[in-house]
Order: structure tokens, then sequence, then C-alpha cells
């Protein structure tokens, strides 16, 4: 779901994430930046639950101008993992640069 708040002060900001935090139904609310103040996933049982959810909820909290909201069809991927590349180990003595003695302006080869 997206949230369109009507002003962008950090009291507003404040409101709305004291109430995010309140409620089991938001798995993840996320502060963006765009056409757009805050991407929520929510999860509920069903439709009714979400009707209830947007409007006792999400509505209800001063600031909130519109939403829009987004139904997963299908979860094709979701994961948590991050893949960090490792450091390369550092070259070989042999491979380290080559004495440039006697070679004036002479570039170290590698």
């Amino acid at each position: 779901m997206e949230v369109l708040l009507d002003r962008t002060t950090p009291d507003a900001f404040e409101r709305f994430k004291q109430v995010m935090l309140a409620h089991d139904e938001v798995m993840e609310c996320h502060m963006v930046a765009g056409g757009f103040d805050y991407l929520l996933k929510v999860r509920v049982t069903d439709m009714e639950s979400y009707r209830r959810f947007l409007g006792d909820r999400i509505a209800a909290v001063r600031g909130v101008q519109q939403t829009h909201t987004y139904f997963v069809m299908e979860e094709v991927k979701s994961t948590h993992r991050i893949i960090v590349p490792r450091a390369s180990p550092p070259a070989p003595a042999r491979l380290r640069a080559r004495s440039t003695r006697g070679s004036p302006g002479a570039v170290p080869r590698y």
C-alpha cells in the first residue's frame, strides 16, 4: 500500500510512524522518497479485514491524504538473503610491481 500524507512535517511523520508501530497487520513500513510518503506491507485474512483496516486504521490517521492498494496475486520470489562479495586476496609477491630502477618516468608493471 502506498500512503501519501497531506504534509511532510516531523510531527506528521512521527504520528504516522507511531500508529503503524501499534498494529500487527503492518508487516513492513518504509518511509520513501518519490510520489508518496510511505510504502506498507500489510497482511490480513480477507478483503473484509482489509477494508476495516484501511478505514479504521489508515484513513483514520490525521494527515493521511491518499492511499493506493496493490494486492499480491502470486509471490514469485521473497528473500532476506544478502550476498556480500568477498574482497579479492592480495596478489602474490611475484605479481606485484616490478622494479623500475634506472628508468626515469617508468610506470610499474603488474
